[in-house]
């Protein structure tokens, strides 16, 4: 079966967060912090920007974690990391709205053309 609209997650950024403390196992490791913007999309061309979700994962036991639900040790080290919190949403997330917008103006322009050759005639 073929879904013609939906919404779609991309990753945006990645980073590592070095030795922190996984709330699971409970190690000293690596965490990835992960950044994801998702659009809705038909016909798979983005037509506009959903949401934003950030995920932190352990890299020894693999346990993801929302970003909504982080503990405060986690919370303050991804506070830490300004620069994936502020990332910017790709252009072709709203490509498709840019295209109905063009769209829109082609055809208002056609009208206004054969409105006027209409009147001169």
């Amino acid at each position: 079966m073929i879904f013609l609209f939906g919404i779609k997650r991309n990753t945006l950024a990645k980073e590592l967060l070095e030795q922190c403390e996984c709330p699971n196992c409970k190690k000293d490791t690596h965490l990835v912090l992960s950044r994801y913007g998702s659009y809705f999309h038909i016909f798979f061309i983005p037509i506009f920007p959903t949401g934003r979700t950030l995920d932190v994962q352990c890299m020894y036991c693999q346990q993801t974690y929302d970003g909504q639900y982080l503990s405060p040790t986690l919370a303050s080290a991804v506070q830490k990391q300004k620069a994936l919190l502020e990332t910017k949403r790709p252009l072709w997330h709203s490509m498709g709205c840019l295209m109905i917008l063009g769209l829109l103006f082609l055809i208002l322009i056609l009208v206004l053309v054969s409105l006027y050759r209409v009147k001169t005639n």
